[in-house]
C-alpha cells in the first residue's frame, strides 16, 4: 500500500490509501499494519490535517504515538493514519476532538484489545460515547483540572 517519491527517496501512500471509502465503514484497528511507514508529509496529504494540528493532537490527546526514524523524523504506521482519519470524521461532524478521543478510549477499553477494536464508520454519523464512560472521563481529575484552568484563564483575560 505505499509508493516510493523518487526525488524525495520517502514512501507515500498509494492511491487506495487516500481513498475515502476507507473512512466511510466500520474500521476494525486490527485489519491495520503497526509498521511505521508513512512520514508527517505523506500523513497530512492523506488526512488533511495541517502539521501543526496533528502535532498538538499527539502531545495533548496521546491518541497515537509515531516512533522515529534515525534521523528523528515521525513515522505513522497505517493503523496510526486510519485512527487520525477517524477522529478528523468525527471532529468534522461537529465532535469535540476532546470528546472523539475519549470515544477512541472507550472504544479500545471495551475492546480490551486494540487489534479487536471496531470504529464506527462515518456512514453512521458521530455518535456520542456511552453515558457511563463519558461521564468517567468528564468526572476523572485531569477533566475537572482543566475545566477549572480554562475558567481561571476567562475570568484573567476579560478586561478591567
Amino acid at each position: 500500500m505505499q509508493t516510493v517519491d523518487s526525488s524525495r527517496g520517502m514512501s507515500l501512500p498509494s492511491a487506495e490509501f487516500f481513498h475515502e471509502e476507507t473512512v466511510n465503514t466500520d474500521l476494525r484497528l486490527g485489519d491495520f499494519a503497526t509498521t511505521p511507514l508513512y512520514n508527517i508529509k505523506a500523513v497530512v496529504q492523506a488526512t488533511n490535517i495541517s502539521p501543526s494540528t496533528l502535532r498538538a493532537w499527539e502531545r495533548r490527546y496521546h491518541m497515537c504515538r509515531p516512533q522515529r526514524s534515525e534521523s528523528g523524523y515521525r513515522l505513522y504506521s497505517e493503523r496510526d493514519v486510519a485512527i487520525i482519519r477517524w477522529l478528523k470524521t468525527q471532529v468534522d461532524a461537529g465532535m469535540a476532538i476532546s470528546q472523539a478521543v475519549a470515544w477512541l478510549e472507550s472504544i479500545v477499553a471495551e475492546a480490551e484489545n486494540q487489534d479487536d477494536a471496531v470504529l464506527p464508520g462515518a456512514a453512521a454519523g458521530p455518535r456520542p460515547p456511552t453515558a457511563p464512560a463519558f461521564r468517567a472521563c468528564r468526572a476523572s481529575p485531569k477533566c475537572v483540572i482543566l475545566s477549572r484552568c480554562r475558567r481561571l484563564a476567562r475570568r484573567l483575560a476579560r478586561p478591567g
